[in-house]
């Protein structure tokens, strides 16, 4: 199952919205992969620029955890909004949920009847 298409293609007909959701979160990662290696560079070559300034024992060999530390930080954050984006577009595009109404409120209350009663309380279809 490494093919998205078929995926795409799989459950196109359940979700119609499913290969646009799949291309948002492709590019979600791609978002997240590019943001940790600029991050990277960017922190990095600051420390570098910066390097006559820095304390004596901060070595050039020490530049590499504080430009990953920063760099994932950022990388998660940017992926993190982006993945909730894709989500909610995918819900809103699938009916189920828009900005303007809670998920509760989308979903769909039937009566249920038990022998007997005039009158049934409402429950939530599922």
């Amino acid at each position: 199952m490494n093919n998205m298409k078929e995926v795409a293609e799989q459950y196109k007909g359940q979700y119609p919205a499913f290969p646009t959701y799949l291309e948002c979160q492709s590019r979600a990662f791609m978002v997240g992969l590019s943001s940790f290696t600029l991050g990277f560079a960017a922190v990095y070559f600051l420390q570098e620029l910066n390097r006559k300034r820095l304390p004596a024992f901060y070595q050039r060999k020490h530049f590499l955890l504080p430009a990953a530390l920063v760099a994932s930080i950022v990388s998660w954050n940017v992926t993190r909004r982006r993945t909730l984006n894709c989500q909610r577009m995918w819900m809103a595009a699938e009916g189920r949920h828009t900005a303007l109404s809670h998920y509760d409120d989308a979903v769909p209350v039937k009566p249920v009847v038990q022998p007997g009663e005039a009158t049934a309380p409402l429950q939530r279809a599922v």
